[in-house]
This record gives structure tokens, sequence and C-alpha cells, in this order.
């Protein structure tokens, strides 16, 4: 996997965030950051677990529900760092985007990976086959290769597409917007962390199987509690599991023949007899 193009895009989201460093504090920010008590260093570490993202106990009635703990807790070293100076809240949310931008590109890697290995295993045999056969009379050489892989254009584009697209500019110049960032961030990480279960889960030894798969549960409850709408991030890993790796129809899911080819596939890797079962 290409780990240059991450950092490109990474470095280019932190050069378009950079004049928000000398923002300050900014609506929501006032209750979530100035007037959260879950900042202060004398308020025990322990009430995230039981507070709102704005310090309020979920209990009272006037609490938001919002449960976010992660994400108060990098407010929370942001002001162990340097109290309530807006500089360093907005300089977390710029290197939490750059972070996000490259996790990004590497998952459109990942999804690339697949057809970029086969065309470049393609070409590379089909120059072998050409050096066997050696020159033939009289041909014209061939033209140099170009500098940009074409495998390379779809991660390129997506990353650099999603380090300055407007969409998150609020998520970014806004410091409450970290809870966007950071769980974008878990979100991602927990699909790249999926994918890499589901290419060693039929092939590897069974520890080695565990692993990603309880690294795959931990980020996604990570996700979760830095911001709530990241409870689907399990759930888009069940059908990038179904429609793209088993790459099933509308009428294999309906029908339940995922599952009995999932088996199937599961059985042959394993090197075991596939045993009739009942299936709609």
């Amino acid at each position: 996997m290409d780990y240059a193009l991450p950092c490109v895009t990474a470095l280019l989201a932190t050069v378009l965030y950079l004049n928000t460093l000398s923002a300050g504090f900014a609506y929501d920010d006032s209750r979530a950051i100035q007037k959260n008590p879950d900042l202060l260093p004398e308020t025990p570490l322990w009430n995230l677990a039981y507070d709102d993202f704005w310090g309020t106990p979920l209990t009272h009635s006037g609490s938001h529900k919002s449960y976010r703990p992660l994400c108060v807790l990098t407010f929370r070293l942001n002001y162990l760092l340097g109290e309530l100076d807006p500089w360093g809240y907005h300089l977390g949310n710029v290197l939490c985007h750059a972070v996000t931008t490259a996790i990004f590109t590497l998952f459109v890697q990942a999804l690339f990976v697949g057809s970029s290995g086969n065309s470049r295993s393609s070409k590379l045999a089909g120059s072998k086959e050409k050096q066997s056969n050696g020159p033939e009379s009289g041909a014209a050489c061939s033209p140099p290769v170009g500098l940009i892989d074409a495998s390379r254009i779809g991660p390129a584009s997506a990353g650099l597409l999603f380090a300055a697209h407007p969409i998150h500019t609020e998520a970014v110049a806004g410091i409450v917007g970290r809870a966007d960032v950071l769980s974008c961030l878990f979100f991602l990480l927990t699909l790249l962390s999926y994918i890499h279960y589901v290419r060693v889960r039929h092939s590897a030894e069974p520890g080695w199987r565990v692993l990603p798969a309880l690294l795959t549960a931990l980020l996604s409850a990570s996700a979760m509690v830095t911001k709530e709408p990241a409870i689907m991030a399990l759930a888009v890993c069940v059908v990038y599991d179904i429609l793209v790796v088993h790459k099933a129809t509308p009428r294999d899911i309906f029908t339940f023949a995922v599952f009995t080819q999932a088996r199937t596939r599961s059985c042959h890797a394993k090197g075991q007899p596939v045993t009739a079962q009942w299936s709609l």
C-alpha cells in the first residue's frame, strides 16, 4: 500500500485550515468548553462516563443526552496543556482532520487494491511474455511509461476531495465539531480493520483472526462514544461483507443464499467438505 499519497492529502488538509488557528471560541464552544466542568483538573476523570457532552449529568432532566466522553477527554487534554487558549483547541481540530484525511485515503486505497493488484499482475505477465518471445524485427520501441499510475488516480482524487471539501468546514473550524471529525476517524479505522479481518479470517491462524475482529469491535465502540451516529459502523461492515466481498445480489439476500455461499467458501478455504443444509 502506498503511504506517500495519504501524507500528501493530510498535508493539504492541514494547510487549508491553518487560518483557523487564530480564531477564538464561538457558539456552542462556550458551553462545551469554557463552561464545561468536566474539563477542569479538579473534576474526577470518571465523571466523563456519567455526564453528557456539555458536562451535565445524564440523569439530570436538563441533560442533552449526548454521550461523547472520548471527545470530551480530548478537550480535557487541551485544557491541561493550555487551559482556555483557543489556539490549542483549533490546532487539535486541524490535526484530527489531517489524520482523518490520511486514513480516508488509505481506506480508498484498500477498496482499490483488488482491481489495481489484478491490473498490475496482468501488466507484469504481459511484459514477461513479451520478453520471453523476444523483440519483433522492425517493431517500434514502446512508449515511455507515464509518471502517473492509473491505479492511484481514484484514491488520489478521493483523498484530495475529502481534504478540501467545504462540507468539513464547520466541523474543523468549530471546536465542538471535533466530535464529528473524531467520530469519522474511528469510523474509517473500523472499516479498515474489518477489511483486514475479511482478508485473513479464512487463512490465518485462529489467534490472528480474533485480533482484527476484536480491534474492529474496539474501534467501533470508540466511534460510538465519540458521537452517536457512528453506531452504524458495524452495520456498514456487514453491508461491505455482503455486497463487496460476497458480491450478493438482491435475490441472494432475500433467499438467504448469501449465507450458504459464505459457508461454502469457508469450507473450501479450510479444506473441509461441504455438507448439505436446508436453505430457502
